[in-house]
């Protein structure tokens, strides 16, 4: 009875080892003081790590998307440039060498950046409202006009799905047809106003949102932290976790998510390192319980 106490017990407690949330990569790119660091936040509470600093002039680093190779790439906004970042330092280096290598010119691009499925790399921006499609060899931009007018400011995908959300009063969750530019609205978020966000899937299918707290109002600008939400991808509507570093606008957490699945589809959440030790000693424990006692 006991052995089999402990096998239970090892049973019950394997989905609460696996709903762990992530770790992802951010950029304080607005912050008040000490910004443009890439950051790894801890989605569950907020807390961070930072990694290190982009160096000048990539002062204003964006969108970010990781490759299935674990390569991250980002956006700066402030020289219109598709960078790679090492994720040991945070030092920028522009694809193919060239600065402004998207080709196109903005005062304000506020880019989302996502991968899809099939490995290409689609961004966005809420200033131009218009959806792009890029080049990896040279970092070169080519645009998709979108259906309506809205802008998005953030991108993230799951299947053969993109996602974005809008925003300046337009805090709606979308679908977007990285061909078409076609968009289909599923529902409002329901959060405060923002300006600038990022979003991403974890590989279990959870789409997760971290919004920038900066605020202006009267050529006045107001610093908070970022908020940091749980994205229901059937209704929009977006469920507060917790409150990070303030300036963020960017959020990476894996490679393109749910390929060959779909939305809705069941994943197998990735344990986090310190479930995987705890689960090990659990099911240690368990295999001690079903040892043959020694007989006396």
């Amino acid at each position: 009875m006991r052995a089999r106490g402990w096998f239970f017990a090892a049973l019950l407690s394997l989905p609460l080892l696996s709903q762990a949330a992530p770790l992802g990569y951010a950029i304080n790119s607005d912050a008040a003081e000490n910004a443009d660091n890439l950051l790894q936040i801890d989605l569950a509470t907020g807390e961070y790590t930072v990694i290190g600093k982009l160096q000048v002039p990539y002062v204003d680093t964006e969108g970010l998307a990781l490759a299935e190779d674990r390569t991250l790439y980002a956006v700066d906004d402030n020289t219109d440039t598709l960078l790679t970042l090492s994720t040991n330092t945070g030092v920028a280096q522009p694809v193919s060498g060239e600065q402004g290598n998207l080709g196109i010119s903005t005062p304000s691009g506020d880019y989302g950046l996502t991968f899809t499925c099939s490995g290409q790399l689609v961004m966005s921006s809420d200033q131009t409202r218009l959806a792009y499609r890029i080049d990896l060899a040279n970092g070169r931009a080519s645009q998709r006009s979108l259906s309506i007018d809205s802008g998005l400011t953030a991108l993230a995908t799951w299947g053969d799905q993109v996602y974005g959300v809008g925003v300046d009063g337009d805090e709606n969750l979308y679908l977007l047809d990285p061909d078409s530019g076609e968009l289909k609205r599923i529902g409002a978020l329901g959060t405060p106003t923002f300006n600038d966000a990022g979003m991403a899937f974890d590989e279990g299918g959870q789409l997760w949102l971290i919004t920038d707290g900066t605020v202006t109002s009267d050529s006045q600008v107001q610093y908070g932290p970022s908020k940091i939400y749980k994205v229901d991808i059937t209704t929009g509507h977006a469920t507060f976790v917790a409150e990070t570093a303030g300036g963020v606008e960017s959020l990476a957490i894996a490679a393109a998510t749910g390929c060959n699945r779909g939305p809705g589809a069941t994943a197998i959440p990735a344990l986090a390192p310190l479930n995987k030790i705890l689960l090990s000693l659990l099911l240690a424990l368990v295999a001690v319980g079903f040892l043959p006692r020694k007989a006396h």
